[in-house]
């Protein structure tokens, strides 16, 4: 390849994905990040294995990977997409999130990620996407039309109990991992707690998404009554064994919280090691409940520390995809979110991206 400013057209050509991509994207992705040095040096590198497990998921399109390919047949970049079910101003829409865009070290700097970016575009809209999404460096991607501070890392930290007052009676609740046969019953939870929201992510069918998918993250279920009253999936103080031990609960962090009612909220807490109103703080693990929902409110009657964050690399860009009513919710949404009218929604990422 000629070392030039930019690559011409005729250095590649950007394609769909194909099965056969995979191993050389793996190493490709494993390449641009370890290159990478915004962060500082990197000595793990858990984007590596975001392609394949993406490619395993249920709402997978290949036609939303892009790859560019050199004039020997190797890979020189890809961005990839994958599309979610998501809530947006009351309309349930197709939002397209990128993780990751990589280039090849000796091709960047060159022009081939604007490219891959610039292509992405009308092959999001043409697969009926509304808006795309992502994390990214706050430098690079405002350039595409990508708008900062679009979501947020809202919670709450629920207050403390009167001194005289319990946690409800446990008698016959069961604290255990989720199951297939759960999967209504979570949905349910997770409509009632999340489906209103903004920038809500529905759950991918399937039993996995209510799984933990690695060590250092457990989930778990309340059941009352024959059926899940609450769900938690969250970064244990003690990682499992290498066969899947239950190491005993102590949340450090938590990335999903659902529960019926406040009993079933503040048992499953408990459980986790985290109590009502214990270790108040900065520092103390919240739960990713918008403290403007009504959820909130039902779950936690005795009130609670509202925690609001958001940062440039939380960017979304509406797009022209999807029926007219979904374009206007996407447009809608960036504008009053940007014109500081509307609070940024809340992101709960799914537990492919658990990957300490």
């Amino acid at each position: 390849m000629q070392h030039a400013e930019s690559l011409s057209a005729t250095d590649y050509s950007v394609r769909s994905f194909r099965p056969s991509d995979l191993p050389a994207l793996t190493l490709l992705t494993a390449k641009a990040f370890a290159a990478d040095k915004t962060w500082g040096e990197r000595r793990t590198l858990t984007e590596i294995t975001l392609p394949a497990l993406l490619a395993s998921g249920p709402s997978f399109d290949p036609e939303l990977v892009l790859v560019a390919e050199g004039r020997d047949g190797g890979l020189l970049g890809a961005a990839v997409w994958y599309p979610y079910a998501m809530r947006l101003r009351g309309e349930r829409i197709v939002a397209a999130n990128l993780a990751p865009l990589a280039v090849d070290p000796e091709a960047k700097g060159r022009g081939l990620g604007s490219a891959l970016m610039r292509a992405s575009f009308p092959v999001l809209e043409g697969r009926g996407a509304s808006l795309a999404f992502l994390c990214g460096h706050e430098g690079y991607y405002p350039r595409f039309g990508f708008l900062k501070s679009m979501f947020g890392q809202f919670g709450l930290r629920p207050a403390r109990t009167g001194d005289g007052e319990q946690i409800p009676d446990a008698a016959g609740d069961i604290l255990r991992a989720p199951r297939p046969s759960d999967e209504a019953a979570l949905l349910g939870l997770w409509e009632t707690c999340q489906g209103s929201l903004d920038f809500a992510l529905e759950p991918e069918p399937g039993f996995v998404s209510w799984m933990a998918w690695t060590p250092s993250t457990q989930a778990l279920v309340l059941e009352r009554d024959g059926k899940p009253a609450a769900y938690a999936r969250f970064a244990n103080e003690r990682p499992s064994d290498a066969f899947g031990g239950n190491a005993e609960p102590k949340a450090t962090s938590i990335r999903q919280f659902l529960a019926a009612d406040a009993a079933a909220a503040a048992r499953l807490l408990s459980a986790l090691g985290r109590p009502l109103g214990s270790g108040a703080g900065e520092t103390s693990p919240y739960l990713p409940v918008h403290p403007d929902s009504e959820a909130a409110k039902r779950l936690f009657p005795a009130g609670f520390e509202a925690v609001r964050a958001t940062g440039g690399y939380a960017m979304a860009l509406p797009l022209e995809g999807g029926p007219a009513r979904a374009v206007r919710a996407a447009a809608e949404y960036c504008a009053l979110v940007s014109e500081g009218k509307l609070e940024p929604g809340l992101l709960v990422l799914p537990p492919i991206f658990d990957l300490e």
